[in-house]
């Protein structure tokens, strides 16, 4: 079952995979960009 999306306010980059959403607000470092997205990497 998925959670309903949750709206988001601002500029953001929303990627979606198999099993999660990750939406990243257009402030956030690259570090912590690349750090999330490795995380969620199957």
């Amino acid at each position: 079952m998925q959670a309903d999306p949750v709206p988001v306010t601002g500029s953001a980059i929303t990627v979606e995979f198999e099993r999660a959403i990750v939406r990243i607000p257009a402030g956030a470092s690259p570090g912590l960009v690349s750090a999330v997205l490795r995380s969620v990497k199957p």
